[in-house]
Protein backbone atom coordinates (compact mmCIF):
# COMPACT_ATOMS: atom_id res chain seq x y z
CA UNK A 1 0.00 0.00 0.00
CA UNK A 2 1.26 3.47 -0.87
CA UNK A 3 1.69 5.65 2.20
CA UNK A 4 1.47 9.41 2.50
CA UNK A 5 5.21 9.79 3.03
CA UNK A 6 5.97 8.08 -0.29
CA UNK A 7 3.62 10.40 -2.14
CA UNK A 8 5.03 13.53 -0.49
CA UNK A 9 8.60 12.43 -1.16
CA UNK A 10 7.92 11.73 -4.82
CA UNK A 11 6.03 14.99 -5.36
CA UNK A 12 8.93 16.92 -3.83
CA UNK A 13 11.49 15.12 -6.03
CA UNK A 14 9.50 15.10 -9.26
CA UNK A 15 10.67 18.48 -10.68
CA UNK A 16 14.33 17.46 -10.27
CA UNK A 17 13.68 14.01 -11.69
CA UNK A 18 11.95 15.49 -14.76
CA UNK A 19 14.93 17.72 -15.38
CA UNK A 20 17.36 14.86 -14.81
CA UNK A 21 15.54 12.66 -17.35
CA UNK A 22 15.23 15.58 -19.76
CA UNK A 23 18.98 16.17 -19.62
CA UNK A 24 19.52 12.58 -20.66
CA UNK A 25 16.85 12.36 -23.35
CA UNK A 26 16.19 15.88 -24.65
CA UNK A 27 12.50 15.01 -24.73
CA UNK A 28 9.87 16.34 -22.35
CA UNK A 29 7.39 13.58 -23.11
CA UNK A 30 9.98 10.82 -22.69
CA UNK A 31 11.22 12.41 -19.46
CA UNK A 32 7.70 12.40 -18.04
CA UNK A 33 7.24 8.75 -19.04
CA UNK A 34 10.50 7.76 -17.35
CA UNK A 35 9.61 9.57 -14.12
CA UNK A 36 6.21 7.89 -14.09
CA UNK A 37 7.90 4.50 -14.45
CA UNK A 38 10.26 5.44 -11.62
CA UNK A 39 7.25 6.22 -9.42
CA UNK A 40 5.80 2.76 -10.02
CA UNK A 41 9.08 1.13 -9.05
CA UNK A 42 9.37 3.37 -6.02
CA UNK A 43 5.99 2.21 -4.73
CA UNK A 44 7.11 -1.41 -4.99
CA UNK A 45 10.48 -0.93 -3.25
CA UNK A 46 11.09 -1.91 0.34
CA UNK A 47 13.37 -0.42 2.99
CA UNK A 48 14.63 2.50 0.85
CA UNK A 49 17.31 4.31 2.88
CA UNK A 50 17.56 7.42 0.70
CA UNK A 51 14.52 8.01 -1.53
CA UNK A 52 16.16 10.86 -3.56
CA UNK A 53 19.20 8.70 -4.37
CA UNK A 54 17.00 5.69 -5.08
CA UNK A 55 14.74 7.62 -7.45
CA UNK A 56 17.62 9.30 -9.27
CA UNK A 57 19.29 5.92 -9.78
CA UNK A 58 16.10 4.42 -11.20
CA UNK A 59 15.64 7.38 -13.54
CA UNK A 60 19.25 7.05 -14.69
CA UNK A 61 18.90 3.35 -15.48
CA UNK A 62 15.64 3.88 -17.34
CA UNK A 63 17.16 6.73 -19.35
CA UNK A 64 20.24 4.68 -20.24
CA UNK A 65 17.96 1.93 -21.56
CA UNK A 66 16.08 4.45 -23.68
CA UNK A 67 19.26 6.02 -25.02
CA UNK A 68 20.56 2.66 -26.17
CA UNK A 69 17.33 1.90 -28.02
CA UNK A 70 17.12 5.41 -29.55
CA UNK A 71 20.76 5.70 -30.62
CA UNK A 72 20.06 4.71 -34.23
CA UNK A 73 17.24 7.23 -34.60
CA UNK A 74 19.47 10.07 -33.38
CA UNK A 75 22.19 9.11 -35.85
CA UNK A 76 19.70 9.31 -38.71
CA UNK A 77 18.32 12.71 -37.68
CA UNK A 78 17.86 15.19 -40.54
CA UNK A 79 19.69 18.47 -40.00
CA UNK A 80 20.80 20.04 -36.70
CA UNK A 81 19.36 18.46 -33.57
CA UNK A 82 17.87 20.46 -30.71
CA UNK A 83 16.03 19.12 -27.66
CA UNK A 84 12.30 19.55 -27.26
CA UNK A 85 11.79 23.05 -25.85
CA UNK A 86 10.94 22.85 -22.17
CA UNK A 87 8.60 25.67 -21.21
CA UNK A 88 8.91 25.17 -17.51
CA UNK A 89 7.60 26.59 -14.26
CA UNK A 90 10.58 25.57 -12.14
CA UNK A 91 12.10 28.10 -9.78
CA UNK A 92 15.34 29.97 -10.58
CA UNK A 93 17.05 28.22 -7.67
CA UNK A 94 16.90 24.96 -9.59
CA UNK A 95 18.49 26.42 -12.68
CA UNK A 96 22.08 26.33 -11.42
CA UNK A 97 21.93 22.70 -10.35
CA UNK A 98 20.03 21.42 -13.36
CA UNK A 99 20.95 23.82 -16.16
CA UNK A 100 18.83 22.98 -19.21
CA UNK A 101 19.86 25.86 -21.47
CA UNK A 102 20.19 24.89 -25.12
CA UNK A 103 23.94 25.52 -25.00
CA UNK A 104 24.38 23.03 -22.15
CA UNK A 105 21.95 20.54 -23.69
CA UNK A 106 23.98 20.56 -26.91
CA UNK A 107 27.13 19.97 -24.87
CA UNK A 108 25.46 17.04 -23.13
CA UNK A 109 24.55 15.59 -26.51
CA UNK A 110 28.27 15.05 -27.18
CA UNK A 111 28.63 12.83 -24.08
CA UNK A 112 28.21 9.09 -23.91
CA UNK A 113 25.29 7.84 -21.79
CA UNK A 114 27.75 6.60 -19.14
CA UNK A 115 29.50 9.98 -18.97
CA UNK A 116 26.17 11.70 -18.38
CA UNK A 117 25.17 9.18 -15.73
CA UNK A 118 28.39 9.49 -13.74
CA UNK A 119 28.34 13.29 -13.96
CA UNK A 120 24.66 13.70 -13.05
CA UNK A 121 24.62 11.25 -10.17
CA UNK A 122 27.78 12.67 -8.60
CA UNK A 123 27.47 16.41 -9.25
CA UNK A 124 23.70 16.75 -8.99
CA UNK A 125 22.79 14.17 -6.39
CA UNK A 126 26.06 13.90 -4.42
CA UNK A 127 26.15 10.14 -4.92
CA UNK A 128 29.53 8.58 -4.02
CA UNK A 129 31.46 7.03 -6.89
CA UNK A 130 31.30 3.68 -5.09
CA UNK A 131 27.51 3.69 -5.46
CA UNK A 132 27.66 5.06 -9.01
CA UNK A 133 29.99 2.19 -9.92
CA UNK A 134 27.34 -0.31 -8.80
CA UNK A 135 24.67 1.44 -10.85
CA UNK A 136 26.83 1.53 -14.00
CA UNK A 137 28.66 -1.76 -13.46
CA UNK A 138 32.04 -0.05 -13.60
CA UNK A 139 34.87 0.68 -11.15
CA UNK A 140 34.75 3.83 -9.00
CA UNK A 141 37.93 5.06 -10.71
CA UNK A 142 36.34 4.68 -14.15
CA UNK A 143 33.23 6.54 -13.01
CA UNK A 144 35.37 9.37 -11.66
CA UNK A 145 37.04 9.77 -15.06
CA UNK A 146 33.68 9.66 -16.83
CA UNK A 147 32.35 12.44 -14.61
CA UNK A 148 35.45 14.56 -15.11
CA UNK A 149 35.21 14.42 -18.91
CA UNK A 150 31.52 15.30 -18.76
CA UNK A 151 32.14 18.18 -16.36
CA UNK A 152 34.69 19.75 -18.70
CA UNK A 153 32.31 19.57 -21.68
CA UNK A 154 29.42 21.08 -19.73
CA UNK A 155 31.59 23.90 -18.37
CA UNK A 156 32.41 24.81 -21.97
CA UNK A 157 28.69 25.05 -22.73
CA UNK A 158 28.11 27.29 -19.74
CA UNK A 159 30.30 30.00 -21.21
CA UNK A 160 27.13 31.21 -22.90
CA UNK A 161 24.72 33.44 -20.96
CA UNK A 162 20.94 33.59 -20.98
CA UNK A 163 19.33 36.93 -21.84
CA UNK A 164 16.84 38.69 -19.63
CA UNK A 165 13.41 39.94 -20.68
CA UNK A 166 14.78 43.41 -21.49
CA UNK A 167 17.36 41.96 -23.87
CA UNK A 168 14.68 39.90 -25.57
CA UNK A 169 12.56 43.03 -26.06
CA UNK A 170 15.55 44.92 -27.51
CA UNK A 171 15.96 42.18 -30.08
CA UNK A 172 12.25 42.18 -30.95
CA UNK A 173 12.30 45.95 -31.43
CA UNK A 174 15.33 45.76 -33.75
CA UNK A 175 13.75 42.86 -35.62
CA UNK A 176 10.53 44.83 -36.09
CA UNK A 177 12.48 47.83 -37.40
CA UNK A 178 14.31 45.63 -39.89
CA UNK A 179 10.99 44.23 -41.11
CA UNK A 180 9.28 47.59 -41.52
CA UNK A 181 12.09 49.78 -42.87
CA UNK A 182 14.61 47.36 -44.44
CA UNK A 183 17.19 48.89 -42.07
CA UNK A 184 19.07 45.86 -40.74
CA UNK A 185 21.78 47.81 -38.94
CA UNK A 186 20.19 47.75 -35.47
CA UNK A 187 19.52 44.03 -35.70
CA UNK A 188 23.00 43.32 -37.06
CA UNK A 189 24.59 45.33 -34.24
CA UNK A 190 23.06 43.02 -31.63
CA UNK A 191 24.77 39.93 -33.07
CA UNK A 192 28.21 38.60 -32.31
CA UNK A 193 30.49 38.50 -35.34
CA UNK A 194 30.44 34.69 -35.27
CA UNK A 195 26.74 34.40 -34.41
CA UNK A 196 24.97 31.15 -35.29
CA UNK A 197 21.41 30.12 -36.02
CA UNK A 198 20.39 26.52 -35.36
CA UNK A 199 16.99 25.51 -36.72
CA UNK A 200 15.56 22.06 -36.07
CA UNK A 201 12.90 20.96 -38.54
CA UNK A 202 13.66 17.26 -38.36
CA UNK A 203 13.08 16.94 -42.10
CA UNK A 204 9.35 17.45 -41.53
CA UNK A 205 9.07 21.20 -42.08
CA UNK A 206 11.21 23.84 -43.79
CA UNK A 207 14.40 24.57 -41.84
CA UNK A 208 18.07 25.20 -42.62
CA UNK A 209 19.85 21.90 -43.37
CA UNK A 210 23.02 23.18 -41.72
CA UNK A 211 23.89 25.64 -38.97
CA UNK A 212 23.92 29.20 -40.38
CA UNK A 213 27.05 31.05 -39.27
CA UNK A 214 28.15 34.68 -39.36
CA UNK A 215 26.28 37.81 -38.33
CA UNK A 216 25.42 38.87 -41.88
CA UNK A 217 24.05 35.47 -42.86
CA UNK A 218 22.07 35.13 -39.63
CA UNK A 219 20.58 38.62 -40.11
CA UNK A 220 19.50 37.75 -43.64
CA UNK A 221 17.95 34.48 -42.44
CA UNK A 222 15.98 36.15 -39.64
CA UNK A 223 14.67 38.95 -41.84
CA UNK A 224 13.76 36.51 -44.57
CA UNK A 225 11.91 34.31 -42.09
CA UNK A 226 10.04 37.29 -40.68
CA UNK A 227 8.93 38.49 -44.10
CA UNK A 228 7.79 35.02 -45.06
CA UNK A 229 5.66 34.78 -41.93
CA UNK A 230 4.28 38.29 -42.44
CA UNK A 231 3.34 37.48 -46.02
CA UNK A 232 1.67 34.16 -45.23
CA UNK A 233 -1.76 35.77 -44.64
CA UNK A 234 -2.00 33.90 -41.34
CA UNK A 235 -2.78 35.40 -37.96
CA UNK A 236 0.57 35.85 -36.20
CA UNK A 237 0.81 35.69 -32.42
CA UNK A 238 4.13 35.94 -30.55
CA UNK A 239 3.83 34.70 -26.99
CA UNK A 240 6.61 35.25 -24.45
CA UNK A 241 7.65 32.11 -22.57
CA UNK A 242 10.40 30.77 -20.32
CA UNK A 243 12.14 28.30 -22.63
CA UNK A 244 14.85 26.06 -21.21
CA UNK A 245 15.43 28.41 -18.33
CA UNK A 246 15.53 31.71 -20.20
CA UNK A 247 13.24 34.20 -21.99
CA UNK A 248 11.98 33.11 -25.39
CA UNK A 249 9.00 33.26 -27.72
CA UNK A 250 6.39 30.88 -29.06
CA UNK A 251 5.30 31.73 -32.63
CA UNK A 252 1.65 30.92 -33.31
CA UNK A 253 0.20 30.94 -36.83
CA UNK A 254 -3.59 30.85 -37.00
CA UNK A 255 -3.61 29.54 -33.44
CA UNK A 256 -1.18 26.70 -34.20
CA UNK A 257 2.26 26.56 -32.62
CA UNK A 258 4.78 26.87 -35.45
CA UNK A 259 8.07 27.44 -33.67
CA UNK A 260 9.82 28.06 -30.38
CA UNK A 261 12.52 30.69 -30.49
CA UNK A 262 15.26 31.65 -28.04
CA UNK A 263 18.87 32.77 -27.99
CA UNK A 264 21.90 33.08 -25.74
CA UNK A 265 24.64 35.68 -25.34
CA UNK A 266 28.42 35.70 -25.35
CA UNK A 267 30.57 37.29 -22.65
CA UNK A 268 30.17 40.76 -24.21
CA UNK A 269 26.36 40.60 -24.21
CA UNK A 270 26.10 40.09 -27.99
CA UNK A 271 23.70 37.44 -29.29
CA UNK A 272 25.76 34.31 -29.89
CA UNK A 273 23.27 31.65 -30.96
CA UNK A 274 19.64 31.52 -32.02
CA UNK A 275 17.69 28.32 -31.39
CA UNK A 276 14.60 27.60 -33.47
CA UNK A 277 12.62 24.41 -32.96
CA UNK A 278 10.13 23.78 -35.79
CA UNK A 279 9.93 19.99 -35.81
CA UNK A 280 6.20 19.50 -35.09
CA UNK A 281 6.89 16.30 -33.14
CA UNK A 282 8.97 18.34 -30.69
CA UNK A 283 6.20 20.91 -30.21
CA UNK A 284 3.29 18.53 -29.60
CA UNK A 285 3.60 18.72 -25.81
CA UNK A 286 3.18 22.51 -26.00
CA UNK A 287 0.07 22.60 -28.19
Amino acid sequence: MIDKTQIETFVAQRPRLIRLAYRYLGSVTDAEDVVQDAWLRFTEAKDVRSPPAFLSTIVTRLCLDRLKSAAYNREEYWGPWLPEPLVDPFSPGEEAALDISFAVMRSLETLTPEERAAFFLHDLFDMPFVDIAKALDKTPQACRKLAQRARERVQAGRRRFLPDAARLQTFLDAFQTAMETSDHSHLRALLAKDAECISDGGGKVLAARNIVRGADHVTQLLVGLGRKVAGSNQAVDLRPAVINGGPGMLLMLDGRLDMSFSFDLDETGAIATFYMVRNPEKLTHLQ
